[in-house]
């Protein structure tokens, strides 16, 4: 069965790939992707973690939240418990942990709609080149 043909939220042109063409695509992904996760420090960080897990539990995402129970994948990604957007931050080990990239997206869709419920506002990612808004600290440093 050949996909479906929709309009180009992008372009308007007729496309079978979803929401936009391949162009529009390519377009909306480098306008709203995190350029952290494109840093030396990140790739590395996310190599070990994931070498490590592999090492301990094979190829197998542990699961979430009773929703997605532990099963084999070999797509196994990094995700942050507490997003960037939220105050998490990119390279704290004790806010990453490992899933499939079906639970990780699963996870971000069911985030968003929480967003969206508290705020009235779309939890849309950030334009390239924007910092996360970062939660103030507990603490303050003093002023000098």
């Amino acid at each position: 069965m050949s996909p479906i043909t929709t309009m180009c939220v992008g372009c308007g042109q007729a496309t079978r790939h979803g929401l936009r063409c391949r162009d529009c695509a390519t377009v909306h992904e480098r306008l709203t992707r995190n350029a952290a996760y494109d840093s030396a420090a990140w790739r590395r960080l996310r190599g070990r973690l994931l070498g490590a897990h592999v090492r301990r539990h094979g190829w197998q995402c542990p699961g979430l939240d009773g929703e997605h129970p532990p099963h084999p994948s070999t797509d196994l990604t990094i995700d942050h418990i507490v997003p960037l957007r939220d105050g998490g931050e990119l390279l704290d080990v004790a806010n990453l942990r490992v899933l499939c990239r079906s639970a990780n997206s699963a996870r971000r869709s069911d985030d968003r709609g929480r967003h969206k419920a508290a705020t009235g506002r779309p939890n849309t990612p950030l334009p390239v080149g924007l910092d996360p808004v970062r939660i103030p600290s507990k603490n303050p440093p003093e002023a000098a």
